[in-house]
């Protein structure tokens, strides 16, 4: 049986992980670690120069998009889920 697939998608207000980061950033910090191998996890969030466009936060990957303008994030991180 395959695991379920959660998809968690931060609202591109700041990269994740970042020192500065939005009630929503933070709670994805604290919350993906707890989900395991139970399921397949993805973040979805803003892209920074620091940050590469594809990597991993606490062994979950995390894929990044320009967020300048909200409507063409949202069109993106829709089409990659």
């Amino acid at each position: 049986m395959r695991s379920p697939k959660i998809a968690f998608v931060t609202p591109g207000t700041f990269p994740l992980p970042s020192p500065n980061s939005s009630s929503v950033e933070r709670v994805v910090e604290k919350l993906v670690p707890l989900v395991g191998t139970s399921v397949q996890a993805r973040i979805y969030g803003r892209s920074s120069r620091n940050l590469p466009r594809l990597g991993s936060f606490n062994g979950v990957m995390c894929e990044r998009f320009p967020a300048v303008n909200r409507g063409h994030y949202a069109q993106q991180v829709g089409q990659s889920i």
